[in-house]
């Protein structure tokens, strides 16, 4: 359940209480013990911001501290929030610059007995800093303008219909997809499968290790979210197949790196040559050298920026691309406490978004574009963007969120992908299957296909059997409908 937070009060009773869920918490190894598998200090086991090798991952142990703390007092932060506070308490460099003594020196009980509320923010911005890694390439308006105009072409030579050239009615609601609605999100089931949504469960960027890779998961989720829209499929495509690949096989002349550092959409990698299957190209956090796959499995067949200018669209625009495409990337600025700290009760809003916001100052910084998510839908009445992020689950809600309208600069270079649609019949329409029927995505992805096809999804009228997912992760389970309505 979540409870309203509080971001910028933060009392002695709060630090008390999460001193106590840390320090009641299994203990994790430094990077550096982990590796030359150095003996541990030794110490009560209530310590736990003491170095101690656990039998548990390093993983498990950080999660088993993080759920032991509760909100209490209507007061509390999510599991992000805590979980950004353990990590800085381990770095040497954070507590020096918080005027703590060394993590690693401490005890623990000293290290929270000195934390103040604004070492809390500073912990919390410093993380979504560190996985915050969009970057906006030079000459972003013509490039724009180019791609749209190259996405025209594909479309036209393909004749593709779009599911907004189609009545498109929602099977629980009967509401009409439309830019009208106060109120509309990808997440729910109706649209186009009776008992599902479209959306791939959240990712976590920072497990096993801490990327700013953004870029490329917000590739991912909006290319899944197409892959399912069009074709009725659930598929769970590599990340790390596009960290390592994208600059290694594109060789972008954007000034971009396209690492750990920052990135850029990388859509061009999906339509060109492809990306493997997240059980086969699994996420490292570490950007490694590209590996050759042979008849990479996911492709795309389009892309274009909502706006002809790469800058922020209307509400309108957004909202028409979301109906005509689905959910879209977006770029916004993430890279502060009131983002870092959100818990899905309320709007994301830093900043008001506008002119002058965005681009290059005349010294040369970049001003608030910094993190890549997915708009999933938007509710009027919380005058907000619903956003997908890819800080796992124990960020906003569910590791979903809102964003204001016009606030840190949401929806900056806004992008839609499409898929080569493989459907007997062609694009969804309604209705979907019927109510007793089974959700039409594959649990498990079909047999590999040449390079010039597509993942053959099964018909809309059948009625799948489940199997056994092949891995973590490969099973999609039910979208559930959101909290907030």
């Amino acid at each position: 359940m979540c409870h309203r937070q509080r971001p910028f009060m933060v009392g002695g009773t709060m630090l008390m209480l999460l001193g106590t869920a840390l320090l009641s918490a299994p203990s994790r190894p430094s990077r550096a013990q982990q590796g030359r598998g150095e003996p541990a200090q030794n110490g009560p086991k209530s310590i736990a911001l003491k170095v101690a090798i656990d039998t548990k991952p390093p993983v498990a142990a950080i999660s088993g501290a993080l759920k032991k703390f509760q909100n209490k007092g209507g007061v509390g932060y999510t599991g992000f929030v805590q979980r950004a506070i353990y990590t800085q308490l381990l770095s040497p460099q954070f507590t020096a610059k918080a005027n703590l003594p060394n993590a690693l020196a401490a005890a623990p009980q000293d290290l929270l007995g000195q934390l103040k509320p604004v070492d809390v923010e500073k912990a919390v911005a410093l993380t979504a800093t560190e996985l915050s890694g969009l970057r906006v390439p030079n000459g972003l308006q013509a490039h724009a303008a180019e791609r749209n105009l190259k996405a025209a072409e594909i479309r036209t030579k393909h004749g593709l219909a779009f599911a907004a050239n189609k009545p498109l009615m929602n099977a629980w609601t009967n509401a009409v997809l439309s830019p009208k609605l106060s109120r509309m999100d990808w997440r729910d089931k109706g649209w186009v499968a009776r008992n599902s949504g479209v959306l791939t469960p959240v990712r976590n960027q920072s497990l096993p290790e801490s990327c700013g890779c953004c870029w490329a998961f917000a590739t991912i989720a909006a290319y899944e979210a197409a892959q399912a829209r069009t074709n009725l499929v659930r598929s769970s495509a590599s990340v790390q197949n596009v960290l390592d690949c994208f600059a290694a096989k594109t060789h972008p002349t954007n000034g971009i790196p396209y690492d750990c550092s920052g990135g850029f959409w990388a859509f061009d990698l999906l339509i060109n040559y492809g990306v493997g299957r997240d059980r086969e190209y699994p996420y490292t956090g570490v950007q490694g050298a590209c590996k050759d796959i042979a008849n990479p499995f996911y492709r795309a067949l389009n892309w274009g920026y909502v706006s002809s200018t790469g800058e922020i669209p209307s509400h309108d625009e957004l909202k028409a691309a979301l109906c005509e495409h689905g959910p879209v990337v977006a770029a916004v600025f993430a890279g502060d406490f009131v983002f870092g700290s959100h818990d899905g009760s309320r709007p994301i809003s830093s900043f008001p978004s506008g002119p002058g916001q965005t681009g290059l100052e005349a010294n040369g910084s970049r001003t608030p574009i910094d993190h890549a998510i997915v708009i999933v839908g938007w509710d009027d009445d919380k005058n907000a963007w619903i956003i997908k992020n890819s800080w796992g689950t124990d960020w906003g809600d569910q590791g979903y969120g809102y964003v204001d309208y016009d606030s840190n600069n949401v929806g900056f270079a806004a992008a839609w992908v499409s898929v080569k649609d493989t459907r007997i019949g062609g694009v969804a329409s309604s209705p979907p299957p019927a109510l007793n029927a089974e959700p039409p995505f594959a649990p498990k992805d079909p047999k590999p296909l040449p390079l010039d096809a597509a993942p053959p999804p099964p018909r809309v009228d059948a009625v799948p059997q489940p199997k056994a997912p092949a891995g973590p992760g490969e099973k999609a389970p039910e979208t559930a409908a959101p909290k907030s309505r």
